[in-house]
C-alpha cells in the first residue's frame, strides 16, 4: 500500500525565485534549502500538491471550488511571470483517479481535468528547491468567494490521506501545500510602491504559534472566515496548508521546522510522518 511519509508548506510568490538568489542568505532563501533538504531524507517517490489557482486555470465561467489533474504530464505556467521557467511535469493519472473516485465517495463534489496547465503556483517552490518530482496535481479555489471552510478544507485532506493510504502500490508520498498564510493583493492594503500587502501579522503568528504546539483543532476553530478575509485578500491560501496536515492523518503532531516570514506573509513548514 502507498503510505504518506510527510508533508510542507511553502510560499510559491512568482518573484521568489529572484529574490532567493539576490539574496542566499535571507530567510526564503535559508527556508526553502531547509526544506528542500528534509524532502531529500525522506525520498518520496511521488508528491500530491494541494495548490491554489489565481483565476488563471480556472475562471468564473467554470470554477470548481476542487479540480483534481488526471493527467500524463502538466505544464506552466500560464501565467508568463518572467522568473518562473516553462516546465512540464511528469503525473500519476491512475493514483490521482483513485483520489477522485474516493474523495466522490466520501462526499466531495469536485471536478477533474484530463487536459491541464498550471499557474506560477506549485512551479515556483519546486524550481527554487530544483526538484523534479512525479507531481498529482490538486487545485483549490481559495481566492474566489464562495470558498470552503477551514473545516471542510481538512476533512478534504483527510479523503485524499486515506486514499493514498488505500492505494494499492509501494509508494512514498509527500503532501505538499504552496501558498500564504497572510496577504493582500492589488487590494486597498497593500504596502506603498508595491503590489501586494501583508495584514494580519498576529494571525501568522497566532498560526505559527498553533501549528508549532501540533494544535490543529484550535486552528480549524480560529480560522473562520471572517478572521481569515481580515488577514487579506489572498489569505484563503492557508486552506491548502489545512488540507495538507488533513492528509498527513489525525494527528500530525508539531512540525520539524516551521517559520514564518512577516514581510510577505509566508510560512515553512515541515512534517515528518509519525514524527
Amino acid at each position: 500500500m502507498a503510505r504518506v511519509i510527510g508533508g510542507c508548506s511553502v510560499p510559491h510568490n512568482p518573484f521568489l525565485p529572484v529574490k532567493v538568489k539576490e539574496d542566499p542568505e535571507g530567510v526564503d532563501a535559508r527556508c526553502f534549502a531547509a526544506v528542500a533538504e528534509a524532502i531529500g531524507e525522506l525520498e518520496p517517490d511521488l508528491v500530491v500538491a494541494f495548490s491554489p489557482d489565481h483565476l488563471n486555470t480556472i475562471f468564473f465561467d467554470n470554477l470548481p471550488t476542487i479540480l483534481v489533474g488526471i493527467v500524463d504530464e502538466f505544464s506552466g505556467p500560464n501565467d508568463d511571470y518572467p522568473p518562473v521557467e516553462p516546465r512540464t511535469l511528469v503525473s500519476d493519472p491512475d493514483l490521482a483517479r483513485h483520489v477522485f473516485h474516493h474523495a466522490l465517495r466520501s462526499d466531495f463534489d469536485l471536478s477533474r481535468s484530463e487536459s491541464l496547465q498550471v499557474d506560477h503556483s506549485v512551479l515556483v517552490p519546486l524550481q527554487i528547491m530544483d526538484l523534479s518530482p512525479v507531481v498529482v496535481p490538486i487545485i483549490l479555489n481559495v481566492l474566489a468567494p464562495p470558498v470552503m471552510n477551514a473545516t471542510r478544507a481538512h476533512a478534504f485532506g483527510r479523503a485524499v490521506g486515506e486514499a493514498i493510504r488505500s492505494y494499492d502500490r509501494d509508494l512514498a508520498v509527500l503532501v505538499l501545500a504552496d501558498g500564504g498564510v497572510i496577504q493582500e493583493v492589488a487590494g486597498p492594503r497593500i504596502r506603498p510602491g508595491r503590489p501586494d500587502g501583508a495584514p494580519g501579522q498576529d494571525w501568522l503568528a497566532r498560526v505559527v504559534e498553533l501549528l508549532g504546539d501540533g494544535d490543529v483543532g484550535t486552528l480549524l476553530a480560529e480560522a473562520t472566515p471572517r478572521r481569515i478575509a481580515e488577514a487579506g485578500n489572498a489569505a484563503g491560501e492557508l486552506l491548502t496548508v489545512l488540507a495538507m496536515l488533513g492528509a498527513l492523518g489525525p494527528a500530525p503532531g508539531a512540525p520539524r521546522l516551521i517559520e514564518p516570514e512577516p514581510e510577505t506573509g509566508h510560512m515553512f513548514a515541515f512534517w515528518e510522518a509519525g514524527r
